[in-house]
């Protein structure tokens, strides 16, 4: 699973479970997580040597930035 993909499971659950989104938190580690992190109320990415964070500590990193929808 990758990309918005991702999200949409998210969300399934997130109302099969009845839960808020700005409750959950979600770790990711490329930046096709991006739609992921969106989707979550606490996002935080780590840093891997294939792809730099665009978030870290669910804060936007220098120079980045990632527009919720």
């Amino acid at each position: 699973m990758i990309g918005e993909a991702k999200a949409d499971a998210v969300r399934r659950i997130l109302t099969a479970f009845g839960i808020a989104a700005e409750e959950c938190f979600a770790y990711a580690d490329d930046e096709s997580d991006l739609p992921l992190l969106r989707s979550v109320g606490h996002p935080s990415s780590w840093a891997t040597r294939r792809s730099p964070p665009r978030l870290r500590n669910g804060r936007p990193g220098p120079g980045c930035r990632v527009p919720r929808r």
